[in-house]
């Protein structure tokens, strides 16, 4: 059947026509359908929009609130003790120099000033200048004196101590928590980077001590020589601050440093009658002199502070104006 004969077929019997007014219903049907959807749809962008529109406002009226205590530019003071250690691995292992060698526990103290400028709420940074007591105590025994090259004598138990001062420049980031205007304690979480500079080798103890006859050689070692002028360390903390009144507050707080160089100097030449104890390192009895190649020794310490600081000028912070909703109009 050709389709001639088949559209014949189709109006003889009345057919077409229903079948268009049936596939027009349908089309109508779904055009309707589809506007409703279209229209449902429309109500939803502006309910989102509406709703992201609200809680931006809402965000920007909160963050207002924010950490207004702790906004603004500081001169701030600081000082406590501090753990400190001068890290070195191969210093604790087992060798043929120090037949046992211990870290002891060692305290010194740190103080400083910084100037913090807080550009935001929350955020700010600070920069300052620390002096720095970093040292080790050792106790340790030794098969026998190098100084005395005497492999007839007896273990010998040891006691000793190095001290030295570092200048340092702290450069850090700052985050401070958010707190409400009007309370009075909030936290600040502080990271970066810490040039050191090496000011002088104080101390240099050792017990029992090498022999009178060669340090009467050396009377004036220049213990520095030993160690690198320069220093570079990372530094992070954590910091309580109580506000007093609008120019002072007081804090207390935890920071951890740990050093990225090797801070004793390989280029050193020794002398031939040199005491072991002024090689690394430095202060520890051995049977010789300390290997140039042994591996790197970094400053690690942890300070525990008190602080004050002082607020300068006067902080004027706006608050945000209220934004305008747009007018979508009621639903349709």
């Amino acid at each position: 059947m050709d389709c001639l004969t088949t559209f014949k077929i189709f109006t003889y019997y009345n057919i077409l026509p229903k079948v268009i007014h049936t596939n027009l219903s349908t089309i109508n049907v779904f055009k309707a359908s589809l506007i409703n959807l279209v229209i449902i749809l429309n109500r939803i962008s502006v309910s989102l929009m509406q709703f992201r529109l609200v809680i931006t406002f809402s965000f920007c009226i909160f963050l207002s609130n924010l950490a207004q205590a702790q906004l603004g530019k500081y001169l701030e003071v600081w000082g406590g003790p501090q753990y400190t250690q001068i890290l070195n691995f191969e210093d604790i292992s087992a060798d043929q120099r120090v037949n046992d060698l211990n870290r002891l526990n060692t305290y010194k103290f740190a103080i400083g000033a910084n100037y913090i400028h807080n550009y935001q709420p929350n955020f700010g940074y600070s920069f300052g200048i620390n002096y720095n007591k970093i040292g080790q105590k050792y106790d340790g025994i030794t098969a026998y004196d190098g100084n005395s090259f005497d492999t007839t004598s007896t273990s010998i138990f040891f006691k000793s101590e190095i001290e030295m001062t570092y200048l340092k420049i702290p450069l850090l980031f700052r985050f401070n928590s958010a707190i409400e205007t009007g309370d009075r304690v909030g936290m600040v979480i502080f990271a970066g980077l810490q040039p050191g500079f090496l000011m002088s080798v104080d101390k240099v103890i050792t017990s029992p001590a090498a022999p009178d006859s060669l340090l009467n050689r050396y009377p004036n070692y220049n213990f520095r020589g030993n160690f690198k002028k320069l220093d570079l360390s990372m530094m992070a903390g954590v910091q309580v601050n109580v506000v007093l009144n609008s120019k002072f507050n007081v804090g207390i707080g935890l920071k951890y440093e740990r050093g990225f160089i090797n801070i004793e100097n390989r280029k050193t030449a020794w002398e031939k009658d040199l005491p072991v104890e002024y090689t690394f390192p430095v202060s520890t009895k051995k049977i010789g002199k300390s290997d140039i190649t042994r591996q790197d020794s970094k400053i690690n310490s942890v300070n525990a502070f008190l602080s004050i600081a002082y607020k300068v000028g006067t902080v004027i912070y706006e608050e945000p104006q209220d934004e305008e909703l747009p007018d979508v109009g009621p639903p349709q």
